[in-house]
């Protein structure tokens, strides 16, 4: 199975920074108290007691962080949920996420790792617009898009080897690989994160969580 730790993003330096960033945010914007303003009415199912458990209890990514029962624990931003987890890559190794794009108004995946001895420093990302779509999917974040489609699936992989470089990228592919420690275990950070779903979608914008698949380098897989 995957060795995931420090599920929760409220335990990580990672989201400290996050929240340390966003209430100096709230301070210069004039918003009162850490946690933010209310969410608005008409977003209510953003309260944790509203979701559904595979969106407060996933074994890979956790519970998430941002809408806390009516308040936002990153301050002004109180229409976006984060869900956090940190895992253990050994050499040659790489992770599929297998997801669908969500009923939102904005979502990405950002990968984080540790250089220099500092944790938390960014490694690579993808906003909505730069994944591509599943064959016979849809990406409704490009233009023209049907923001409405049913057939909305994406897959994206987490590799253990270093960035080759522009031109040499495979699609979807995160590079979180440093340089001279590939043939190790190499610890990585990956923050979901999902900005104003639709009038009354979870979330998650009704997209569920992506689901991981372990593959290690002699073929091995590993689900859930």
């Amino acid at each position: 199975m995957f060795n995931v730790r420090g599920r929760s993003i409220r335990g990580s330096k990672v989201f400290a920074a996050i929240l340390s960033f966003g209430a100096s945010l709230s301070a210069l914007a004039g918003v009162g108290g850490p946690y933010g303003p209310p969410v608005s009415p008409e977003q209510s199912r953003l309260l944790l007691s509203e979701q559904p458990e595979v969106l407060s209890s996933h074994c890979f990514w956790g519970e998430p962080a941002g809408p806390i029962d009516g308040y936002n624990a990153l301050a002004i931003e109180t229409h976006v949920a984060y869900w956090y987890t940190r895992l253990d890559l050994p050499p040659g190794s790489r992770v599929v996420l297998h997801g669908k794009f969500p009923h939102s108004r904005f979502m990405s995946l950002t990968s984080y790792g540790t250089f220099a001895g500092q944790r938390g420093a960014p490694i690579a990302g993808y906003s909505d617009y730069e994944i591509a779509p599943d064959a016979g999917s849809i990406n409704p974040f490009l233009p023209g898009a049907r923001r409405t489609a049913t057939n909305r699936a994406y897959t994206l992989t987490l590799s253990s080897d270093v960035d080759p470089g522009a031109g040499l990228r495979a699609p979807n592919t995160f590079y979180v690989g440093r340089a001279g420690e590939t043939g190790t275990t190499q610890t990585v950070e990956l923050v979901l994160r999902v900005y104003r779903p639709d009038r009354n979608r979870d979330v998650s914008g009704d997209a569920g969580l992506p689901e991981p698949m372990l593959i290690l380098a002699n073929g091995t897989t590993y689900s859930g």
